[in-house]
């Protein structure tokens, strides 16, 4: 037998040995077959299976919550010092390591300005969660009655499903007497270089919400106000309504909520 004849064919010799030239096929790292979902709660794809999406995202806490105090609705802070950000990942069979956290902030509306608040890196084991504490900017914390919106983007190379990743808090918070009419307005604003179409809708409510115009034009770089007629319920009671936004083809520009504490 001839040193030849068992010599490893060029084929074997790259699957047993790691030699810098010696391979010339490229070796491509596929997804694992279990993969991570890290998410949090997102308005499309509840308004994409037709559910009643919000802008008081469960996930992202901004506001106190109003105390019933002798029967009458108060407060005793109106934006928390911290925000808090609840990250789940739905995977019950992969771990979400080394996901990456970026939250922005902006006056609440829709399509208004933002501004990077901060970027983590966060591990989730699967099916875990875990809630992380946004310092809130002192420039917010220090005008009274302040509304703030928080924006919240997850990424990780191996996501499963990239549709829960984005979600968005505009809200605000209205104490008012029971069975009064009133109205809130909010910006519509235009961060491009062209003209933006809002069409608006006021979603099922129980408070006879009824956006002022159902379609608004914003110009470039511009921002424009919105009212939202509406009529507190009677007796003691929490409620809400929403306002979403769409353009000429359906696609979603954004939402806004508004919580109502009548007393």
């Amino acid at each position: 037998m001839t040193v030849d004849s068992i010599r490893p064919s060029s084929s074997s010799w790259c699957s047993r040995r790691t030699l810098p030239g010696r391979c010339r096929a490229a070796i491509t790292l596929n997804p694992p077959p279990n993969r991570p979902d890290p998410a949090i709660y997102s308005q499309a794809p509840v308004l994409a299976t037709a559910g009643a999406a919000t802008w008081d995202n469960p996930d992202i806490v901004v506001y106190a919550t109003p105390q019933l105090v002798g029967g009458e609705w108060r407060e005793t802070q109106w934006i928390l010092n911290n925000a808090l950000v609840s990250v789940h990942n739905h995977s019950m069979k992969a771990a979400a390591i080394n996901t990456r956290v970026d939250v922005s902030y902006g006056p609440v509306g829709i399509g208004m300005p933002k501004k990077p608040l901060m970027s983590q890196m966060i591990s989730l084991a699967a099916g875990g969660m875990q809630q992380l504490s946004i310092p809130i900017p002192p420039a917010v914390l220090s005008q009274p009655e302040q509304a703030l919106a928080l924006f919240v983007d997850l990424y990780h190379p191996f996501d499963s499903d990239t549709t829960n990743d984005h979600g968005e808090s505009s809200s605000v918070i209205t104490l008012v007497g029971a069975g009064i009419g009133a109205g809130t307005s909010f910006d519509l604003g235009n961060t491009t270089n062209s003209p933006i179409t809002y069409n608006l809708t006021a979603e099922p409510n129980t408070v006879q919400a009824d956006v002022e115009f159902a379609q608004v034009t914003v110009a470039p770089g511009a921002t424009q106000s919105v009212i939202v007629a509406w009529i507190a319920p009677s007796g003691t009671s929490a409620t809400s309504f929403t306002v979403i936004a769409r353009d000429g083809q359906g696609n979603l520009q954004g939402g806004f909520t508004n919580l109502l504490y009548s007393s």
